[in-house]
């Protein structure tokens, strides 16, 4: 066997590397599921930059006659 194991508190076994006595984890990652949070994470950003990249310089929706008609009226109910 390649690894030996170290008995953690939470009924937990973490492997240790032969030589060293060093996590044999790749950035700390002991689970499948904390790495899948930091992926889905990182997913997010990416999605909400690209959003915002292709919508950067869409135009505002042009205004349009009735909407005018309601601020105007509102202005007037507010004075």
């Amino acid at each position: 066997m390649l690894c030996a194991y170290l008995h953690c508190g939470a009924g937990r076994r973490m492997p240790l590397a032969a030589a060293g006595g060093k996590e044999r984890f790749m950035l700390g990652i002991q689970d499948k599921w904390v790495f899948l949070g930091y992926a889905l994470s990182v997913a997010g950003m990416l999605l909400c930059v690209v959003y915002g990249i292709a919508t950067w310089n869409r135009g505002a929706e042009p205004v349009r006659q009735e909407d005018v008609a309601w601020a105007q009226e509102e202005k007037e109910d507010g004075e």
